[in-house]
């Protein structure tokens, strides 16, 4: 999943669009900005859409932003063109602007369906899942069944917590035809999370074989493997990660936890260090370089790694019981 907080217990200590339908008649003359066309000022607002489109495809955002503020300007009820805007802007880093160019074409055209995918993410990206969740299911009354309004919806409830719900939407979503790495890495990160370890097992790996370079995935099921106790299996999976990606923080950390259950504390050691040196405030890379120098019978070391561990996030239970048990 693109946003996840969830964890296992224990070992899991370490847990942690383009274009919408037509809706403007086509250009009375080519409207592509490189075919010889009347000025801007000469065109309809209709026109001005084409060209902004035009823009837009070719990846000239602000030229896009210039032509289709114009046609909003001359006619604001362009529900198209305001979700053409809300592409340029977002290309540009304007999410605020994007968000509320998004918002109006959904008001205009309520059936808009990729209006209506934008503005729940935009809500599921600034933490509002619940605002989220009203817009996918008033979309899906216009589009019933359809598989990519119901994975966000799943992924909306999955930040709400309603784990139960997101998994029936989620499968609901596949069902309907959504077979993408996408959708089975968030239906696999759900089973994992609802604790349903042998489905998401094959789940992730089905994933993964769609795209292998999706990071994200390989952890999840590493979580699994590691979940099952299938430690050897899970450090031969994350051993593939970092070859790939050496700067993955959380592959890195969960190496260190998998080589820890199999018995190998200076390597477990050596991954934990690892995680720590490329992302210094993970206050669970500290905590686990703790517990394997308590395991190498370096006991001050051990406690002063767990300390800032605790200096970094207070509330890690594990680490407080660790100098609690060692005072």
């Amino acid at each position: 999943m693109r946003i996840s907080a969830w964890s296992l217990p224990l070992l899991v200590l370490l847990a942690a669009c383009a274009g919408g339908r037509e809706r403007v008649p086509p250009p009375a003359r080519p409207a592509s900005p490189s075919s010889p066309v009347s000025p801007l000022s000469e065109m309809s607002p209709e026109q001005l859409l084409q060209v902004g489109r035009a823009y837009n495809q070719r990846g000239q955002s602000r030229k896009a932003l210039e032509v289709l503020d114009e046609a909003l300007r001359r006619d604001p009820h362009l529900c198209q063109a305001h979700f053409e805007k809300g592409l340029a802007c977002s290309r540009l880093n304007q999410s605020a602007r994007a968000q509320a160019a998004f918002v109006e074409c959904l008001r205009l055209c309520p059936d808009h369906r990729q209006a209506a995918l934008a503005v729940g993410m935009g809500h599921d990206l600034a933490g509002r899942p619940g605002r989220a969740l009203r817009v996918y299911a008033e979309a899906l009354k216009h589009h019933p069944g359809d598989a990519d309004l119901l994975h966000e919806m799943g992924n909306s409830l999955l930040m709400l917590g309603r784990v139960d719900k997101a998994l029936a939407v989620l499968e609901r979503a596949r069902a309907a035809g959504n077979a993408s790495a996408d959708l089975l890495g968030d239906l696999g990160y759900a089973q994992l999370v609802a604790g349903r370890l042998d489905q998401a097992a094959e789940t992730l790996a089905r994933a993964r074989q769609r795209d292998p370079r999706r990071i994200d995935i390989a952890l999840n099921l590493a979580k699994v493997h590691l979940g099952r106790r299938n430690f050897q299996a899970a450090a031969g999976l994350l051993e593939e990660v970092v070859n790939s990606q050496a700067d993955a923080a959380g592959a890195w950390l969960l190496l260190g936890l998998a080589r820890l259950r199999l018995g190998r504390p200076e390597r477990a050691l050596a991954a934990a260090e690892r995680a720590a040196q490329l992302q210094p405030a993970l206050a669970r890379a500290h905590f686990l370089r703790g517990v394997c120098l308590d395991a190498l019978g370096r006991g001050k070391e051990a406690r002063r790694a767990v300390r800032r561990a605790l200096e970094l996030d207070p509330r890690l239970e594990e680490a407080q019981r660790f100098l609690k048990k060692r005072r």
